[in-house]
């Protein structure tokens, strides 16, 4: 459980709470959907960067045959 808690806090949707035992704090639902699209989005343009390079290759590829 604390490795999906911790795993959580580091993508910044929970926070910890200084207290003993550890307890944790969802963001809001606001926040944490704003986290995840960014993420996806970053994610997103990583990949149709990777595909583009593909193609490029690719296509020198082929011209040079």
């Amino acid at each position: 459980m604390y490795q999906v808690i911790n795993r959580l806090q580091e993508i910044g949707l929970v926070q910890k709470i200084l207290a003993t035992p550890n307890r944790f704090k969802a963001i809001s639902l606001q926040e944490g959907m704003e986290i995840l699209l960014t993420r996806k989005a970053k994610e997103f343009t990583e990949i149709k960067e990777e595909t583009t390079k593909a193609i490029q290759k690719n296509t020198t590829t082929q011209n040079r045959r």
